[in-house]
């Protein structure tokens, strides 16, 4: 159980993997925000004809002018050094977003449900599947995130598909449902190798800065004042009569 917690956890402790997981995110916020963005234009199109003003412009208006404006917060934030606390409340703020924006953008869609022909509706399971998955792997490199996002979205969407009652839409879940269990099954995995590989790198450079110490630790006094002397290290007069 503590394993699982972990896995929607944010590693606060470590501001080297936080650092690097913000710069690997903020490069991706740009294609994640555009398919939420398109996606959403697209349904409220196909539904414009049958469905209220009030879901087809209005909230799905709201939503990507939402996006919109977190995109170019990230934009403003991008190649910016952010101190620990800093990193560790966007992280956190990122995997709440996530849950939010996901139920609020899975709710606009099953709402549109009630309203349309047979292709209409599946227009809307084809945007909830391919606009999840694709903001999933987007978020790959926040991990807590990406599951947030997988259990406000994916789950409840499943157990709708197959609820319906409907041959087809359930043959759908299942195959939803299997498609999630490995996309997380590459996430975690995704996730765990780079960590490691951030983490390595650290290592690295802090090795690579223990060993250029050592030599200066270790010389005569003389020559720890080699960098300021321009005669450079010298052996004294005694020294060389022994």
């Amino acid at each position: 159980m503590n394993n699982i917690a972990k896995l929607f956890r944010i590693d606060t402790g470590n501001y080297e993997l936080m650092s690097a997981q913000l710069a690997a995110f903020s490069r991706q916020v740009p294609l994640l925000y555009f398919i939420l963005s398109v996606n959403s234009i697209a349904l409220a199109f196909t539904h414009y004809a049958v469905a209220p003003v009030s879901l087809t412009v209005i909230f799905p208006g709201f939503l990507v002018g939402a996006c919109a404006i977190r995109c170019l917060i990230w934009l403003r934030r991008r190649n910016r050094v952010v101190e620990p606390e800093a990193a560790a409340r966007t992280l956190r703020a990122t995997v709440v977003l996530a849950g939010v924006l996901g139920f609020v953008f899975l709710a606009w869609a099953l709402s549109l449900s009630p309203y349309g022909d047979t292709s209409r509706h599946d227009h809307i399971v084809f945007f909830v599947g391919i606009t999840v998955v694709s903001c999933i792997f987007c978020l790959m490199h926040v991990r807590p995130a990406a599951l947030v996002l997988t259990v406000t979205v994916i789950a409840p969407f499943v157990i709708f598909l197959l609820a319906s009652g409907d041959v087809v839409r359930v043959a759908i879940g299942l195959n939803l449902f299997l498609v999630t269990v490995a996309m997380i099954y590459i996430l975690i995995i995704c996730s765990g190798q780079f960590a490691i590989m951030v983490n390595g790198q650290v290592e690295t450079g802090r090795s690579a800065m223990r060993t250029s110490v050592w030599p200066m630790s270790t010389a005569s006094p003389g020559c720890r004042t080699v960098a300021n002397s321009s005669t450079g290290c010298r052996s004294s007069p005694n020294t060389r009569e022994r």
